[in-house]
Parts: C-alpha cells; structure tokens; sequence
C-alpha cells in the first residue's frame, strides 16, 4: 500500500483496489468505498474497506446496456442502492446489503405511468428517491425495503450528466437542477411531496449539486463562459460566489462533495476552495478528467484506474 501524504497538490493518495478501471458513481459510508464496475462484459457493485484490503463484489450479472446519464448509486440504511440499467429491463432499481446477501428489484413505475430510465438517484435511511427521464423528468420515491412508488414532482425539464450529482437530499428535502429552456433552475421540494419551489436560476444548463448543513453548493457558468461555484441557502434567499475558473485551463466540475471546510470537485485534477470562498486548491493530477469522487471526515475517495484514497 502507497504511503500517504499531507494534503497538498503534491499529495500521494493510497491506492485501495486495483484494476477496476471503469469505475462510476462512488458511495461512501463508515467502513467502506462502493463503486459501480462495468467492464469487459460485467456488470458488478463493488466495495473495499476504506483502510485498504480485498474488493468485494456485492452483485453481479453480464453486462447491461448503459442508462441515459450512467448507472446511479447510492448507499443508505445498511444497503447499496443502484441502477442496474433501462427501466425497461424490469430491474432498473436494486438493492443489496453492504455485507452482501441477495439483491432485490424495487418497484420503480406507479399503476398507470410510463416507464423510462432513472438519471439521478438519491436515498436515506428510510426511502429512495430517483428521477425517471418519462414526462420529461418524473421525481419518484418508493420505501428503501420496497413498496408502492409514487410521482413527487412531474414535468422537471431535466437533462442528466454524466456522475450526476443532481439530485440530493437532507432530512427533509430533496434538491434538484433542472433545465427549463433557455436556462437552468435550482429547485426544492419537500419529501412527502407538495410545490416545488425555485431557489435560483443559473445558466445556461443544469448543474451538479452538493448540500452541507444549510447551505447548496453548485456549478454553473457565468455570461463570460467562466466557471462559478455557487452557494445557495436551501431556506431561499440571494446565492453567492465563492470560486469562479477558466474553463480552457480547469474544465466545469464533473463531480462535487463538501465537508464542513470545503467543497471538493474533479476538473482534470482534483481541486477544493474554502466554503467561504476563495482560490481554488490544487490538490492531486488524475488520469480521469472525469471521474466520480466521495468524502467522508478524513479523506477523498475517487477513481482513476482504481479506487484511490487522498487525505485530508
């Protein structure tokens, strides 16, 4: 295992699984790294301890086709939450424990809806909550041991990214970027369901979100085509800039995560800024321009050719 420095944009993160060069969409909790596998021909849910040690697989099957924004996941209540591929399949929404054990299929259509593909997941300890790309954006939940699922919120206008991050969650709301025409919206709605309200508009697309405490930060890009990380209070109100960057030389964040300092996100590197604004910190060259990142109270997980471990 590779020594660890501090964090430093000359850090040397640990490499905690190897070979596992398509790894999407990383899910932490307190004793493990998740990732979705899918390559040569295999479709698996992944896990390795985050101290280092032997990967896992929790679920696998042959390869299935790729849904519209990736395959989504999502760890919560002692179990992974993923998406195993279109909604047509029939088993578009699974479950398995992060111990391993039998996976099952949640139901993801209510009695008389149309079916599409889920492009951006989200669940807690109790419920799962998903966008299915029907109507133009259906926000769904259904109980996390399964269910009858219901329709949130139709009509959202919503256009997935790749490493989504555009659906997020606290104890009782859910967050959402969506993309009427001509602009981009950041918008809430309660749990149990009712309005969706408009927090900010942003432009011209959608954004990738990340929430800590009171506060939703997120990415859009400015009139002057400059990238802008934005933070808006999730009660409403006048959103501010904390980092704005060029583009041509540290391209729009793939992916972000915040913690109670800093919002952390991949743009051909790995890069964090203080939550109270400032310049941006370089902090780990990556192969991945893209790649899908994690975080918990001591180090970023992402992927680059294997699942990796950058303390903090």
């Amino acid at each position: 295992m590779l020594a660890v420095a501090a964090c430093s944009g000359d850090a040397t993160p640990t490499l905690l699984a190897s070979g596992h060069v398509r790894a999407t969409n990383l899910a932490v909790d307190t004793t493990n790294v998740y990732w979705i596998d899918f390559d040569s021909g295999t479709f698996a849910v992944m896990s390795v301890p985050k101290t280092g040690g032997a990967a896992t697989a929790l679920y696998s099957t042959t390869a299935v086709a790729l849904g519209f924004g990736g395959f989504q996941l999502a760890v919560a209540g002692g179990r992974v939450v993923f998406q195993r591929g279109p909604a047509s399949s029939g088993s578009s929404l699974m479950t398995v424990p992060v111990t391993g054990g039998d996976a099952i299929a949640l139901p993801t259509t209510p009695a008389g809806q149309p079916t599409g593909t889920i492009a951006a997941l989200a669940a807690d300890d109790t419920d799962v909550f998903w966008i299915d790309d029907s109507n133009q954006g259906t926000l769904r939940t259904v109980p996390l041991d399964g269910g009858t699922p219901v329709n949130l919120v139709s009509n959202l206008m919503f256009y997935a990214l790749p490493n989504n991050n555009q659906l997020v969650e606290d104890a009782a709301s859910l967050y959402v970027s969506t993309t009427p025409p001509g602009t981009g919206v950041i918008e809430s709605v309660a749990k149990t369901g009712g309005a969706i309200a408009p927090l900010d508009t942003i432009g011209p697309c959608c954004a990738r979100l990340a929430i800590e405490g009171s506060t939703l930060f997120y990415t859009t890009v400015s009139s002057a085509s400059r990238v802008e990380l934005m933070a808006q209070p999730v009660a409403g109100g006048a959103s501010t800039t904390i980092a704005t960057w060029d583009p041509q030389t540290s391209d729009d964040a793939y992916a972000l995560a915040v913690d109670a300092s800093h919002v952390y996100y991949s743009a051909d590197g790995l890069w964090r800024v203080p939550i109270s604004g400032g310049t941006p910190e370089h902090l780990v060259a990556t192969r991945d321009a893209n790649g899908a990142i994690a975080l918990d109270a001591t180090a970023l997980y992402f992927a680059d050719g294997g699942i990796m471990r950058l303390a903090l």
